[in-house]
């Protein structure tokens, strides 16, 4: 048996638990738009999110940044 999917609402909570900060609102937006979000299913009205879709989604979206930090240039003084 597979896992239970998520509806819209704990798939937010779900994804914001795990590290990924993102609201129901977000994942609405997504869907109208077509924009890259998460995969996901239509079961009547209802749009249904699996937790590894979930997860593979988030952690393609970040962005890692290193490098020791920058310094702001010093000023002359006049």
């Amino acid at each position: 048996m597979s896992p239970p999917k998520l509806r819209r609402a704990a798939a937010a909570a779900f994804l914001t638990i795990n590290g990924y900060p993102c609201s129901a609102a977000t994942l609405a937006t997504l869907v109208c738009r077509r924009d890259g979000g998460p995969k996901f299913q239509v079961f009547g009205r209802l749009a249904l999110y699996d937790a590894a879709d979930l997860l593979a989604w988030a952690s393609g979206r970040v962005q890692h940044r290193g490098g020791p930090p920058v310094e702001a240039p010093h000023r002359r003084e006049a």
